[in-house]
């Protein structure tokens, strides 16, 4: 393994790390705001599972949440303002009942692919389902709504991936959204691009708000 990998490697790993904080914004807060979000989200069950993330036989390897307290401002407070830019006018009013907001960092494939997978028979079942299988290959566990992927999603070699659920009901309507979203870092040895990494992080936010205006109709802003 060679310098390099090992600096890529680090990329994602760093989550499973001390608590870093990653600021993905620094505006300033508007309060109030012109709609009202409130907050029914629950502790996940699946997190008790995350003991597995570190397991090569686990569907769970490599991958890992991304706690709310983790980013500046806590992810739900970046959500409120996030909607407020983009569509302040269209909810004015509007109440959202967040059921879900999930962030996950899916490192299974780079960790695999450079070795940390520990079992050769693992190393080869892998290497076997990305060349032979005709259907879609699944970074994850199946149905588990954890971060899990598949190949075609995220394609890129040595790529950041990250996951990211927003469940909420606007006008007693829910709508479910999800978006994977890819980075491969710049390839340089031994020093990571934090401003980077938070960069992404925010863009993956803002991707999975996005997708949720859209499913949400307009006509509910009525």
């Amino acid at each position: 393994m060679n310098k390099l990998f090992v600096a890529l490697l680090f990329i994602p790993l760093c989550f499973g790390c001390a608590p870093r904080i990653h600021v993905i914004s620094t505006d300033n807060m508007v309060q109030p705001l012109p709609f009202e979000i409130v907050d029914h989200r629950k502790e996940p069950k699946e997190l008790s599972s995350w003991k597995h993330h570190g397991n090569t036989f686990s569907c769970h390897f490599g991958i890992n949440p991304l706690e709310h307290d983790e980013v500046k401002p806590k992810m739900l407070d970046y959500v409120g303002q996030y909607l407020n830019k983009v569509a302040g006018e269209r909810l004015t009013g509007k109440q959202i009942e967040v059921m879900r907001l999930a962030f996950f960092v899916n490192s299974q494939a780079i960790q695999r692919s450079i070795g940390l997978a520990l079992s050769p028979s693992d190393l080869l079942l892998n290497a076997a389902v990305g060349a032979l299988s005709p259907k879609p290959r699944l970074i994850g566990c199946k149905g588990s709504e954890t971060g899990e992927y598949y190949f075609s999603e995220a394609p890129q070699r040595r790529a950041n991936v990250y996951v990211v659920y927003l469940n909420a009901t606007i006008d007693g309507v829910n709508h479910k959204s999800r978006i994977v979203h890819s980075w491969v870092h710049p390839p340089v040895i031994y020093k990571i691009d934090f401003d980077l990494i938070n960069d992404n992080i925010r863009q993956a936010i803002d991707k999975v708000v996005d997708n949720w205006l859209k499913l949400a109709p307009e006509q509910n802003s009525s």
